[in-house]
């Protein structure tokens, strides 16, 4: 069970929205925001190559993914993670 031990981070980007990674709080707390970006972005190509979905997989790298809230105040809720401004 997910409750209150992991943060949710949902993509924001066109072809990706809605896409959801679920990581503990204590890896979140542990790494930058560079990192926390690489750490998604590896989940996602992990689950798209794991799906057969290689074009999508080889998508990621093109995305310039960025967070527009302070995530260490985050409690709850989502994180909407960026790809567009």
């Amino acid at each position: 069970m997910f409750c209150n031990n992991h943060i949710t981070f949902q993509i924001s980007a066109n072809i990706y929205w809605g896409f959801q990674v679920k990581i503990k709080k204590t890896i979140v707390t542990e790494k930058s925001n560079d990192e926390l970006i690489k750490y998604i972005k590896d989940d996602m190509k992990n689950f798209f190559k794991n799906n057969n979905l290689l074009e999508l997989s080889e998508g990621i790298d093109k995305l310039k993914l960025h967070f527009h809230q302070d995530i260490s105040e985050i409690n709850g809720g989502i994180i909407y993670v960026c790809d567009h401004c």
